[in-house]
Formats: structure tokens, C-alpha cells, sequence
């Protein structure tokens, strides 16, 4: 009888094929969870680091644009004098949605920094006819007038007016003043002239007149209380822009916010949680350069605080930011360190020195 060709697999060779492929099965899944749990880690990584840069790409347009107040206000109580557009707050005032966090006040190292700046979207006006901050509560203020479809965007269009404060500039630029806008009217096709409130005529035809009126008050110092009145005679030509005064600094909940002073409203600039990190360093410093230097890093120096009435003349704002995982956590850690060139506080004739 003919013995029949047996070429199947021993069950001891199954077993073993089983085996091997079990641990090349686990191996690739081994491999290929590594894979995406580093691409998970370089999303989030990539993530923070582009909501980090795209924050400091608008506080360089916010901050790099503050205003130099002159003569400067009181920051914690009109009378001190201590904001010329842009400073650090102290002391004991706190400030609602921000963490106070002394970091090192000796060496001018802050949590919060308080600084009013140019809205760069929008074109100023200019005065129709002297005015007198003295007068603010029975005199209004009166400004050209532009219609809502003129562009470039103009202050007090309807459209584009969002701006509870304003900055008063007289002509001669000597005096700088910063004001809140309470109310504003439009008057259109009036017989009668702003700067007089008499008619006029050109070669026998009566002219009409298009402009806006204005009613101001003087900001507040930390405290609440008014800012004092200079007694500034703005003439007519003089400039009035669009400013925000606005509070950087870490929320109750670790978030990097910007607060608008007028308003209150809170912009979120950086939230660490989603990406399982939390803010263990948000530091504000500034620096200063001799007035006779350039800007060049190698020309910069410490801001050296001992008192209010000592200090350099400011031009740039340093931010130190760090991020560390949570525990757990399989993100990286991110730190970020910048430095903001003040414009309008040039270091080449600094417009600023307490």
C-alpha cells in the first residue's frame, strides 16, 4: 500500500510561527504607539509655540506702540506722576482678573504691566477750536468729522469708533494728554461754524459745516480717583488719536491675559492647559539705554529701580515666559524670552525720562 505525502506543520511549529508573529505584532504596535504618541508631542509642541509667538507678535504692535504721556499721570494716586504711558504696578491696589506676583522689585522684575497704546487701525482727527482741560465738564471738545465710508478708517466714524479713550495732542506736540470719551454727537450741514458758532460765507454762498462733539473726562489713576487737570490749552489743529489702556499680566486661572482698562474686556493670549502645561514664569522687566546710544543690544542696560525719580529713560520691555508639563504629563517644557522696542520712547532723544 502506496504511503501518503504528508507536508503539513507539526504543532510545535505552529506554535512557534504563532509566537514570532505575536512578537513582531507587538513590536510593530510598540513602535508605531511611540511614533504617535512623538508626533502628538511635536503637534502640541508646535501648537504652544505658535500661539506663544503669535501672542508676543501682538503685544509687540501693542505695546511697541504706547504712548508717551507728558507730563506723565499718577499711577497708583494722581499725585505721583509715576505713568508716563507705560509702568509696572505696586504696592498694595490690586487690579481684578490679574495675579499680583512680587517677582523681584529690586531689580524691576513684575507681574503686571499697565500701559496705554495707539489704536494702529485707525487715523486721528484734529481739534475745530481751542479747548482747555480745565474746562472738560461744561466745555465739549470739538473734532473734524469723517463719513463712515472714507478710508483710511478715522476716529468717531460710526463704524470704526470703539475707542473709550483718546489722546489730546496740542500742536506745538509738547503736551500729550490722555482723556475718557463719555459721550460724542454728530453734527452734519450746520449754518454755523465750530470754532465760533457763527455763519460764514465764501463769495456770497453760506457754508456748511460737518464735524463731531466730544465730551471728556480726565482717567483715573489705580486708585479711582481723577486725574488732576494741567490746565493745557489745546488750540485748533491740535491732534486727537484712539488709544486703549490696557493690564498684562497672569489670570487667577494661570492664563497670559490683556485686560482693557475702559472696559474690562479680557483678550486670552496663552492658555497652557489644553497642552497638560502650566505657567511657572511670567516675568516683566525693562531695559534702557544711555541717551546718546542707539539701539543695539550690546548698548543695553538694566533698568535699575530704587526709586521712581532715579531711573533710566525707558525704551524697551522685556518678557520672560515658562512653561513646564504637568504632572504626568508627556509634553515639553517651552520658555520664551523677548525683548519689545518701545517706539514712541526712542532711545536716540528719549521723549521720556523720570
Amino acid at each position: 500500500m502506496k504511503k501518503l505525502n504528508q507536508n503539513g506543520l507539526t504543532l510545535i511549529e505552529v506554535l512557534v510561527s504563532s509566537a514570532l508573529f505575536a512578537l513582531i505584532s507587538i513590536s510593530a504596535y510598540s513602535m508605531m504607539m511611540s511614533f504617535v504618541r512623538r508626533q502628538d508631542r511635536t503637534q502640541k509642541s508646535a501648537s504652544i509655540t505658535l500661539i506663544m509667538n503669535s501672542a508676543i507678535d501682538e503685544l509687540r504692535r501693542r505695546i511697541g506702540n504706547s504712548v508717551v504721556l507728558s507730563p506723565p499721570e499718577g499711577l497708583e494716586v494722581p499725585a505721583d506722576g509715576f505713568y508716563p504711558g507705560i509702568a509696572t504696578t505696586r504696592g498694595g491696589i490690586s487690579i481684578v482678573g490679574c495675579t499680583r506676583e512680587e517677582i523681584d522689585g529690586a531689580n524691576e522684575r513684575f507681574s503686571i504691566l499697565r500701559f496705554t497704546s495707539f489704536d494702529y487701525k485707525v487715523s486721528p482727527e484734529s481739534t475745530r477750536r481751542p479747548w482747555n482741560d480745565a474746562n472738560f465738564a461744561s466745555q465739549e471738545v470739538r473734532v473734524s468729522h469723517h463719513p463712515p465710508d472714507f478710508r483710511p478708517p478715522h476716529l468717531f466714524q460710526t463704524a470704526q469708533f470703539g475707542s473709550p479713550e483718546v489722546l489730546l495732542i496740542d500742536a506745538d506736540r509738547l503736551t500729550m494728554r490722555r482723556f475718557r470719551v463719555t459721550s460724542t454727537a454728530e453734527v452734519l450741514n450746520s449754518s454755523l461754524d465750530p470754532y465760533d458758532d457763527l455763519p460764514k460765507t465764501d463769495g456770497g454762498v453760506s457754508l456748511v459745516f460737518d464735524y463731531r462733539r466730544l465730551s471728556l473726562a480726565m482717567p483715573t489713576a489705580l486708585n479711582g480717583a481723577n486725574q488732576t487737570p494741567s490746565g493745557q490749552n489745546y488750540i485748533t489743529g491740535s491732534s486727537i488719536y484712539p488709544v486703549h489702556t490696557y493690564y498684562l499680566c497672569r489670570s487667577p486661572e494661570g492664563k497670559i491675559v490683556l485686560k482693557e482698562e475702559a472696559t474690562g474686556r479680557t483678550t486670552q493670549l496663552i492658555d497652557p492647559a489644553p497642552f497638560f502645561l502650566s505657567l511657572s514664569k511670567f516675568e516683566i522687566r525693562f531695559h534702557g539705554t544711555k541717551d546718546s546710544d542707539r539701539l543695539e543690544h550690546a548698548n543695553f542696560q538694566l533698568f535699575p529701580y530704587t526709586d521712581f525719580n532715579q531711573r533710566l529713560c525707558i525704551n524697551n520691555v522685556s518678557l520672560e515666559i515658562e512653561l513646564t508639563p504637568l504632572p504626568g504629563s508627556s509634553s515639553k517644557p517651552e520658555n520664551l524670552k523677548t525683548l519689545i522696542p518701545l517706539q514712541t520712547f526712542n532711545t536716540r532723544r528719549p521723549a521720556v525720562c523720570l
